[in-house]
């Protein structure tokens, strides 16, 4: 069986008219211009394909300077002459195979291994779809069962790969015992051919430690005009990497080696890492069983390739986030209780001693171009069950900002520390909630919950969604003083804060026993604020001194 992914239907897409296809990567990437975005109902595919796109672009191009990359952006279109001259390239000098189910060289994928492929290591193909259960877990976003498992036509069996590779979790599959190391396999089917294994699951499940997206980051990524800006926005040149290399190590499909990693308890440690070799890092070693009918119900799947730390290689799709006391990095990680705009703070521009690291991808080509990256989208994935390693809630969001706040490092800055102020007068109505709960009902009609999503609602509409918002307001306010802008955006701020919390407060006008504890409230927004401007002051170095 044959699956050439460069020319077979398999990336779902939506063209800028509306019409929906499946393309293969060549004329994907030929009507990338025409086309709006990778369209699928799998957010967690979406991602998956478009990394896979932006190396294979980016190993193609091999950008030097961010200069370069400017000027593919105004081309306006992918060329396709240096696409194929890529192609025949890497088949050329490389035996690089596009062909899914290569008997050698299977694309992002592996051939049969009889000393390491057996029934040992033989899973349902399901264990490759984050959505769908598996395992003994009752807690699934589905209720299909995994025996109920139809299998995958050669397309939905590729982006289901593509994606498996993202979230290498703990106990996903055959792990080892945390206490003897000793590696979990079937060692045999019960009655309901259901398996049995060796060792008890442990906390260092297949590929535990960190891979090259960190254990269950949150992803966030520009959307252009159209698939073409998205791809450039997110592609790295030479220059732009730093000590990262670009394509060394290659691509796996670009280079004469066959890769196969070796097999130990938790994957094979790589020592180094590219910006095309992390984005097509492959966690886990999956080889596909392909069915007489041509679907593939099942799989060999072992251990693939680990990243033992940070040092090689930040995700440029991920926030990196520093402990201000350590100076220790780690992955923002996704909060189903937290909307992506209340994260936008940690994905502007930062200054060198920031306690966040913006997603490289985030930042525009150059400083001072006109390049709008308004439109940022993110997905994440929330654990709810280590019962079998199971991400059981996924959530994906967008929000739409001024591109300023992700070039200009004053207005990152500020739109950073002003969210703290902004959660931490948030958390007055956590305090009164607690409060309420240890009060006599019948005295405290508090609104408790309904209370703070109230705040989060009216905060949002006036930071983002209104036509005349105010991150639209304190740009302006910074590109007319640049140094005395904060304290004139603070003002308008706070006391925009005061009176959305008296607002709601005043719901409890009618309720005496409780009015004196809303009006607290509204003190507590006054001291949260005071502390802020204490806090804040010797940094703003304050103009009216």
């Amino acid at each position: 069986m044959e699956f050439n992914v460069l020319t077979n239907s398999w990336i779902p897409i939506e063209y800028s008219n509306g019409m929906i296809d499946e393309l293969g990567i060549m004329e994907c990437l030929e009507k990338a211009h025409q086309i709006k975005s990778i369209s699928n109902s799998k957010q967690y595919e979406k991602i998956a394909i478009l990394r896979l796109l932006v190396a294979f672009v980016s190993d193609a191009y091999e950008l030097k300077r961010s200069n370069d990359r400017k000027a593919l952006f105004d081309s306006g279109r992918f060329d396709m002459d240096i696409l194929q001259d890529y192609v025949d390239k890497s088949i050329r000098e490389h035996g690089a195979s596009f062909d899914l189910f290569d008997g050698n060289r299977p694309f992002m994928s592996y051939s049969f291994d009889p000393e390491i492929d057996n029934e040992e290591t033989r899973l349902s193909a399901v264990y490759l779809h984050i959505e769908l259960p598996h395992g003994n877990n009752p807690i699934h976003i589905v209720g299909q069962k995994e025996e109920d498992f139809l299998g995958d036509t050669p397309a939905q069996f590729l982006r289901a790969l593509l994606s498996s590779y993202l979230y290498p979790t703990g106990n996903m599959l055959k792990g080892s015992n945390k206490s003897t190391g000793a590696q979990c396999y079937i060692k045999e089917y019960d009655k309901n051919n259901k398996p049995k294994y060796d060792s008890q699951y442990g906390s260092m499940g297949i590929n535990a430690g960190p891979s090259m997206a960190a254990p269950e980051p949150v992803f966030f990524w520009p959307e252009g005009g159209n698939l073409f800006q998205t791809i450039v926005m997110c592609m790295q040149s030479a220059a732009e990497l730093g000590n990262i290399p670009l394509n060394d190590p290659p691509a796996p499909w670009n280079t004469d080696k066959k890769i196969q990693p070796n097999k130990t308890k938790r994957g094979d440690p790589v020592t180094k890492v590219s910006f095309v070799s992390a984005l097509t890092f492959q966690s886990r070693r999956v080889v596909p069983i392909v069915d007489d009918d041509g679907s593939i119900k099942n799989c060999y799947i072992t251990n693939g390739y680990v990243n033992p730390d940070n040092i090689l290689w930040h995700d440029p799709f991920a926030v990196q986030l520093k402990n201000s006391k350590t100076g220790e990095l780690y992955y923002l990680k996704a909060d189903e209780t937290k909307s992506m705009w209340r994260n936008v703070g940690n994905i502007t521009a930062s200054s060198h001693d920031s306690n966040h690291l913006m997603p490289d991808v985030l930042k525009p080509i150059k400083k001072y171009d006109n390049i709008h990256y308004e439109r940022i989208v993110s997905l994440g994935l929330v654990p709810k069950t280590q019962c079998a390693g199971y991400d059981s809630l996924l959530f994906d969001d967008s929000i739409e900002i001024p591109s300023d706040y992700l070039r200009e490092e004053n207005l990152g800055s500020y739109l950073t520390t002003r969210m703290e102020i902004i959660e931490s007068v948030a958390q007055v109505f956590d305090s009164l909630n607690r409060i309420s709960q240890v009060s006599d009902k019948r005295k405290y009609n508090l609104l408790g919950n309904d209370a703070k999503e109230s705040y989060w609602f009216m905060m949002h509409q006036y930071l983002m969604d209104q036509e005349n918002n105010f991150l639209s307001i304190a740009r302006d306010y910074y590109y007319e003083d640049d140094i005395g802008f904060e304290k004139k955006a603070d003002t308008e701020l706070f006391l925009k804060m005061k009176e959305i919390v008296s607002k709601i407060c005043s719901k409890e006008i009618s309720n005496s026993n409780s009015w004196n504890m809303m009006r607290t409230t509204v003190d507590n927004v006054d001291v949260c604020m005071k502390g802020f401007y204490n806090k804040t002051k010797e940094l703003r170095k304050d103009v009216s001194e």
